[in-house]
């Protein structure tokens, strides 16, 4: 709980909500480790869980035309290049695709 709390509380979809809540979270919550140059989501695939990046930087890649990353987050201030983004400890990672039922 003490390793992940700050995260969650920093993510922007649970600023505000009770520390109960939060601990709910973690307590229903799983944790992934992904090595450098793994896919965490399969393109083409449904997402089926929402990430939350809680340590290291994580690179999207996108086809054109696809929706990228974070709806919480600027696309601007985190793009680096066309169809990339940087997500950091913090970051939502699928939120649009796992909340609207869609693929990647």
């Amino acid at each position: 709980r003490r390793l992940y709390l700050p995260c969650l509380e920093r993510t922007s979809l649970l600023q505000g909500v009770s520390k109960r809540f939060l601990d709910l979270v973690v307590a229903n919550s799983s944790v992934e480790f992904y090595l450098p140059g793994m896919d965490v989501i399969e393109p083409g695939s449904t997402v089926g869980h929402l990430y939350i990046l809680v340590a290291g930087v994580v690179e999207l890649h996108a086809e054109p035309k696809t929706t990228l990353g974070s709806s919480l987050k600027s696309m601007e201030s985190a793009s680096i290049g066309a169809n990339h983004l940087l997500c950091e400890p913090g970051d939502l990672i699928g939120d649009i695709q796992f909340i609207l039922g869609g693929k990647v």
